[in-house]
């Protein structure tokens, strides 16, 4: 396993297991998928979608990410749907909506 992949998927393992402590009863890694969804949270009511960088991100990529997420959902769908990006900043985990 190279550097980057394991600081990658040690961030992710971060975030499914922060999910599941406040309650989510369905979180997993979509791992090796290269997707643009990293994690991915179920309940009842809504379907979460995560995009993780565990790196500090600027303004411009930040868009270029948001811009590259594929997954389009109308309002009409009976579950609702949230796109985060989730990077780190200042030895922080940001999480931020798309």
């Amino acid at each position: 396993m190279n550097r980057n992949y394991k600081k990658g998927y040690a961030f992710e393992n971060k975030l499914v297991n922060r999910l599941k402590r406040e309650g989510w009863p369905i979180v997993f890694r979509t791992a090796g998928s290269h997707s643009p969804v990293d994690v991915v949270a179920i309940n009842g009511i809504a379907i979460c979608l995560f995009q993780c960088k565990a790196f500090d991100m600027s303004p411009g990529e930040k868009i270029k990410a948001k811009n590259k997420f594929p997954v389009k959902f109308t309002d009409a769908s009976l579950v609702k749907v949230h796109t985060f990006l989730c990077y780190k900043k200042d030895k922080r985990n940001i999480v931020e909506k798309f």
